[in-house]
């Protein structure tokens, strides 16, 4: 489908070096459509971003700020939280923005998860990357133009994340294109050829230089490069290791930015020898993380010590816990009584009333998956390093299908996988006792009471550091996962576009909206 008039000859649009415009590249194929509240495409979000403002943003400290929304209030013990609308604010048809849309908005987010549990007998979650919203929201109201009103299941800070959902007109929440509030309107979009953006005139910040942005749409990331090789485009987005030879060149500029997918390795609790925290302390100071985001991820990786991410206030350092360290790895397993008895250097423990002692070996999993094909060479590293400390490693490279069936069966030690942390970095849906993705069998009270604290103490910005803080500790004492790194990508780009001290997966187009002021 083409939305809005005629497509301007690409050559002529590149040729112009008009400091207004930028060409952006981006690889999509599964955009058919305009429907901003379920998007299908994590580039695409980052379009979506500048038409559409969200009630919440996220600062660069990655604290909630202040959007849509000028300010808030928590009372009834944080399950009541009321907010009030920056005034004089129209969407890009001339309608102003009431709390009615705001409220419509999220009311559509949470009637769509019911009614897909409904269908789905309670396996659907309703608009993807949104759904969080009914885990924490059990009503919302409008009680007048300016002040929205959400009733919440329990006392949680961490609920602000959820609110970054866009903000839509509430009689048109299901059209295609739906007018927005932000610096800029979609004029034209056809899938799989292109998505133009031009300013929006009734924005209510001051207007931006770039006024018109038009994002060309590729099939992979090898047309991608090529499109930007022969200067097609003049910006592309990607998370495509090879595009890190474009990172140093002399006529491009590159802005790293970190993902939320965070890689680790699992492990199986029920496995006798990594019931010992001495033996998964081992693992972790065998490994050299830092090795392998230079040989293995080119840089395109931010090293995870946590499943916080680092450099951000939620984040604590532990210096020395972490580091790669073969000789404390040896002594840990050691005084766990693991030595090397035979020629083959693989350690041995006697075990009382066994005629044969139990060998270190285990079970490495891994799978590749469409964006990350380098997974076999880190789980090779990671192999190489644990065999020299005494470990016989057996790698089982596995599709994406079945090695899932595997960490639910706990068919496996180690696995190396990822997952796509939400944006309150809330791990507990990991480290939590028979918690959704905690198929390694890890249970420890401590940490369960932590995310109990966490999720049902007292609302506000130092009570959720100070328990994130506290989790971390038990995390690092424990050692119930080996976190490894946030997968990077990289914004090329002949042309700067942005002031942010900091840009995001599903933001790469922040500041736009700012630069050259």
């Amino acid at each position: 489908m083409l939305l809005s008039l005629s497509l301007l000859p690409m050559g002529a649009a590149n040729a112009t070096g008009n400091e207004t415009e930028l060409i952006l590249g981006i690889v999509s194929t599964r955009t058919t459509g305009i429907y901003p509240l379920e998007p299908l495409e994590r580039d695409i979000q980052s379009l979506y971003a500048v038409v559409y403002d969200s009630l919440i943003e996220i600062d660069d400290d990655y604290r909630p700020a202040g959007r849509l929304a000028e300010s808030w209030i928590e009372t009834n013990g944080g399950k009541t939280w009321t907010f009030t609308l920056r005034d004089n604010i129209y969407f890009s048809d001339g309608t102003p923005l009431t709390a009615r849309d705001v409220a419509a908005t999220a009311q559509y987010i949470l009637n769509r998860v019911a009614q897909d549990q409904q269908e789905e007998g309670g396996s659907a979650q309703g608009p993807g990357y949104y759904r969080n919203l009914a885990y924490f929201v059990s009503s919302v109201s409008a009680p007048d133009a300016r002040t929205v009103v959400f009733k919440t299941r329990r006392s949680y800070y961490g609920f602000l994340y959820a609110l970054l959902f866009p903000i839509l007109p509430a009689d048109k929440l299901e059209w295609e294109n739906p007018p927005g509030t932000g610096a800029y309107v979609i004029t034209q979009f056809q899938p799989q050829e292109l998505m133009w953006l031009e300013f929006n005139p009734l924005w209510w910040q001051t207007p931006p230089q770039i006024r018109e942005i038009m994002a060309v749409f590729h099939l992979n990331n090898k047309e991608l490069i090529t499109a930007y090789e022969y200067s097609r485009v003049d910006a592309l987005f990607t998370r495509n290791i090879s595009a890190s030879q474009y990172k140093t060149g002399i006529t491009s500029v590159s802005l790293d930015y970190r993902s939320h997918q965070l890689e680790m390795l699992y492990i199986n609790h029920t496995e006798q020898a990594l019931k010992s925290v001495n033996v998964r302390k081992a693992v972790r100071h065998a490994i050299n993380t830092d090795l392998i985001i230079k040989q293995v991820y080119l840089g395109m990786a931010d090293r995870a010590d946590t499943p916080v991410q680092p450099g951000t206030w939620l984040s604590k350092e532990y210096p020395g816990e972490y580091d790669y360290n073969p000789e404390l790895a040896v002594r840990l397993l050691e005084e766990d009584g693991w030595y090397v008895y035979a020629d083959d250097g693989v350690r041995e423990r006697v075990v009382p009333g066994r005629e044969k002692n139990q060998r270190l070996h285990i079970r490495l999993l891994v799978y590749e998956e469409p964006e990350n094909d380098v997974r076999s060479a880190t789980a090779a590293l990671i192999a190489d390093e644990l065999e020299a400390i005494g470990f016989s490693v057996s790698i089982i490279m596995d599709t994406q299908a079945d090695a899932a069936a595997k960490l639910k069966s706990r068919g496996y030690d180690l696995a190396l996988c990822a997952v796509n942390m939400d944006p309150a970095q809330d791990p507990g849906f990991i480290l939590m006792t028979n918690n959704t993705m905690n198929y390694m069998r890890y249970s420890n009270k401590a940490m369960d009471d932590a995310f109990n604290t966490l999720r049902g103490g007292s609302p506000d910005a130092a009570h959720y550091q100070q328990a994130m803080h506290h989790i971390q500790d038990i995390f690092t004492q424990d050692a119930p996962v080996i976190t490894l790194y946030y997968r990077k990508g990289v914004v090329i780009s002949r042309k700067m576009y942005t002031n942010a001290r900091r840009i995001r997966e599903l933001e790469l187009l922040r500041g736009i909206d700012a630069y050259g002021r």
